[in-house]
């Protein structure tokens, strides 16, 4: 889900949207404590990356639990990062002067910079359109639109999983994608 904040204004956890870790050419990397707890967070130049820490704990959590769980997890954790690389990818496109993704274990936010017009309604259906786009490919690589919600097939899981990612994010409601674009459009 795409967030909208003004640039040089706060991002998740109090910190500065536009403010780059130390490093070489605009980048680097160092381990944070937010709001909501610890952080790894690495930055390159206008993008920056927070990993909330009980990630790679809930993936150790379900790896221990059972391996085929942790394989539908990271599918499902892989969709999500692409559904939120779209929101960044077309925000910085579009003209946002910076842009952030946060990435928690069970769900994502993308910050970017405030355009204050129609073009914060297509950063906010980019990410639905990645999912939509990786299901269509999934569904012609399979051949087959039968779904099996229970299987073990990881094709038809990971379709499942872009296409309720996909169309439920298009709902017109906030604060989803689809509302958020809906907004945008209105005015």
């Amino acid at each position: 889900m795409a967030e909208n904040c003004k640039a040089g204004s706060t991002g998740p956890g109090g910190s500065p949207l536009d403010r780059n870790a130390a490093g070489p050419f605009g980048s680097g990397m160092r381990i944070s404590w937010g709001r909501w707890g610890p952080w790894f967070e690495a930055a390159f130049g206008r993008f920056r990356l927070r990993l909330h820490l009980l990630t790679p704990v809930a993936i150790g959590a379900v790896a221990w639990s059972s391996g085929s769980l942790l394989g539908r997890y990271l599918m499902l954790l892989s969709s999500l990062v692409l559904h939120e690389a779209g929101h960044v990818i077309a925000a910085l496109r579009l003209g946002s002067r910076t842009a952030e993704m946060e990435l928690w274990p069970a769900f994502g936010r993308a910050w970017v910079g405030r355009l204050h017009d129609r073009r914060e309604g297509w950063i906010a259906v980019a990410g639905p359109a990645v999912n939509l786009v990786l299901a269509g490919g999934l569904c012609a690589a399979g051949g087959r639109l039968d779904l099996h919600l229970g299987s073990a097939d990881w094709l038809d899981f990971l379709f499942t999983v872009n296409l309720g990612m996909g169309l439920g994010n298009l709902l017109p409601v906030a604060p989803l994608d689809g509302g958020r674009a809906l907004s945008a459009w209105r005015r």
